[in-house]
């Protein structure tokens, strides 16, 4: 699609760039309602831009909202103008310029629960309308850790409803780094460890933030 794209923008000139985007997929402890773990939303990144000609290998937290910009950067267009987009450029990682380029990364996942004694089970609603959901699942990954907040969902406003959470995932990741990622750091949910709610409470002011949700 992204070769599409270009070619469709710069016809026979992209076939000289040779410019090439791989991208593939796999999926990034089931506390309750969990499958906003890294393992579901974790997403490998491969690009090849022939100018930048030495292999790396980059350890930042990066998010797919991030190519339009790259790739705008990348083959010199300014941004649709009028429009806003959450996502940064990652040029500045290809080209060595910086190591980070943003301090979180963000991914939802929804649920529909039919069983609330049983809610983990036969709750998957992907590929369904929107207001058929129950629950949202919203995560924010930061170096050290991942918080994940599962709030009653709002079917009519299509949006959680916050001050209903019905569950909280922390996930320590002090101990790792961020490749290769160790899986097993969320199989314990330090959530409820005397200590942890102060993190508990930054993490989930920003999750709430960038979101659009004011705190409730």
């Amino acid at each position: 699609m992204v070769g599409a794209c270009l070619n469709w923008v710069f016809g026979a000139k992209c076939q000289t760039m040779r410019t090439r985007y791989a991208f593939t997929r796999y999926n990034d402890c089931r506390p309750i309602y969990s499958l906003s773990t890294s393992r579901q939303v974790r997403v490998p990144l491969i690009m090849k831009v022939p100018w930048l000609q030495t292999p790396k290998r980059c350890n930042a937290l990066v998010e797919l909202v991030d190519l339009a910009p790259t790739i705008w950067e990348l083959v010199g267009l300014d941004p649709p103008q009028g429009e806003d987009f959450d996502g940064v450029s990652l040029v500045p990682l290809l080209s060595g310029a910086t190591v980070t380029v943003k301090d979180a990364a963000f991914s939802q996942y929804p649920r529909r629960v039919t069983d609330p004694a049983a809610p983990w089970r036969d709750n998957s609603i992907i590929h369904n309308n929107r207001s058929t959901f129950t629950h949202m699942g919203m995560s924010i990954r930061t170096e050290d850790w991942r918080l994940t907040q599962w709030a009653l969902w709002n079917g009519t406003s299509l949006s959680p409803i916050w001050n209903k959470i019905v569950a909280t995932e922390l996930y320590d990741h002090r101990n790792s780094t961020l490749y290769p990622v160790n899986f097993e750091l969320e199989t314990v949910n330090v959530a409820s460890v005397p200590g942890m709610q102060s993190i508990v409470s930054v993490l989930s002011s920003k999750l709430r933030s960038a979101f659009d949700h004011p705190e409730q």
